[in-house]
């Protein structure tokens, strides 16, 4: 069986879709559609019919590129998740006894036996009424008074704990998500089965992580801030594993909202002279440059860069503030900002895209910010993945499934099943080339999450 997944990135502006397969260790994008997301407000569903058929038209661009359809029995789709009922929680267990301890001296040894244990006991901990679980993340392990350890086997000692960091989502909204999908691939819900298509939730934020962050920058610790459209996810990381999980109602949208009413034009038009014009630091703007302005009330006038940035800056540099907050909180006997001290925040998303955004971050927050893109792997078949921050929590997505992909726990397959050869693929890339640039062009003109 051949290892594909499909990846589908559902945000406020665009739904991707990235059917991925790897060979020899290496990930390569077979196909790759954007469209238009609709339905879809502040990461909440709102017309299922409207964002199945968002989804739909992803899906469908993917499959023409591939040219092979997506065999739902075959090939597990890992989703995004976030939005504002997203949330990170710290957990610990109790104290409990090794399993093999000698009773007359009460020492033993840790074996998986118990880290079994102890990672089971996470992962049933309780949440509150209607949550899901979205992530698990055991971040360390306590032997006596021996914490932080990181792989416990053969210590000796009476006693252990772990202790884990949990994401979770409202359950109705995961639901709400996976029935969307589900209807782009069938023409009903009911009587689906784990055999016709397997559905694995992501959190966003996660998935971006793995696409931008390095191993020694989550070592050492490091914040990564994922600006969508209508909502930016915040991940601090320390000694490798995730000890905060933020989200806030503020992103793109709000610096789009903003020139829109200063300007009394519409959103589409807003929107674009905010990815064309718009720079995020009033200091960097030209003083001297300006452009026309059309109103959709009437009139024209001219507007300047230097005034354009003035109005842009409010917004982002109230969602730098309350990051700074956040990261000034306690954790432990030190604070987020502390832990990250050494390598700061690093910006993605579609928002990191925001001319000066960095300088902005790095003002407010008094700490090292830089854009990441999700160049953590190479994608030789559309390389412009790998310079766009808006592609980072599918590049994300494409990496967690194919390392979780377990082809024992999939179906006998029932569509027609790819079958692609690599090498291919090579003699096609200046048509994708030429394919991905008119994605390029949909994605500036339709989103920047």
């Amino acid at each position: 069986m051949e290892k594909i997944i499909v990846a589908i990135d559902i945000g406020s502006q665009s739904v991707k879709t990235a059917i991925a397969l790897e060979e020899e260790g290496t990930l390569h994008i077979l196909g790759l559609g954007v469209s238009q997301t609709k339905g879809f407000v502040n990461g909440n569903v709102k017309n299922m019919e409207k964002l199945r058929e968002s989804i739909d038209a992803s899906v469908r661009e993917a499959e023409r590129i591939c040219d092979a359809d997506i065999d739902t029995a075959r090939m597990p789709i890992y989703y995004s998740v976030s939005g504002n009922k997203v949330s990170g929680d710290n957990r610990e267990t109790d104290m409990k006894f090794l399993r093999n301890a000698d009773s007359a001296t009460q020492q033993g040894s840790v074996t998986n036996e118990d880290i079994m244990w102890l990672n089971k006991s996470l992962e049933t901990s309780p949440l509150p009424s209607g949550r899901k679980m979205l992530c698990l993340h055991v971040q360390c392990y306590q032997v006596d008074d021996n914490g932080g350890i990181e792989s416990p086997i053969g210590l000796n000692g009476q006693e252990i704990k772990a202790a884990g960091h949990i994401v979770s989502d409202l359950q109705s909204h995961i639901t709400d998500l996976e029935n969307a999908i589900k209807l782009t691939f069938f023409d009903v819900i009911d009587n689906i089965t784990s055999d016709d298509i397997k559905l694995v939730p992501v959190y966003s934020g996660f998935a971006s992580s793995l696409a931008v962050l390095t191993e020694e920058q989550k070592e050492t610790g490091v914040a990564l801030l994922d600006i969508g459209d209508t909502c930016s996810d915040l991940s601090v990381f320390g000694h490798k594993y995730p000890i905060l999980t933020w989200v806030k109602e503020n992103a793109g949208s709000t610096v789009t909202r903003e020139i829109k009413t200063l300007l009394q034009i519409s959103g589409a038009d807003a929107e674009k002279i905010k990815k064309e014009y718009a720079c995020a630091n009033p200091k960097k703007a030209n003083s001297k440059e300006t452009i026309e302005v059309a109103s959709h009330i009437g009139g024209s006038g001219l507007l300047k860069l230097e005034t354009l940035a003035s109005w842009v800056y409010s917004p982002t540099k109230d969602l730098f503030d309350n990051v700074k907050n956040v990261l000034e909180c306690k954790f432990d006997n030190t604070t987020y900002k502390d832990i990250i001290s050494q390598n700061g925040i690093i910006l993605t998303g579609g928002g990191a895209n925001l001319n000066e955004i960095s300088s902005v971050a790095m003002e407010v927050m008094e700490i090292y910010a830089n854009v990441g893109k999700p160049n953590a792997v190479k994608i030789e078949e559309f390389p412009q993945m790998n310079e766009d921050p808006s592609f980072s929590t599918l590049v994300g997505l494409c990496i967690y499934g194919l390392r979780q992909f377990d082809e024992t726990k999939m179906g006998k397959g029932k569509r027609k099943t790819i079958s692609f050869k690599v090498n291919n693929q090579k003699k096609q890339n200046n048509g994708v080339k030429k394919v991905f640039g008119d994605m390029l062009d949909a994605v500036k003109r339709i989103q920047i999450s």
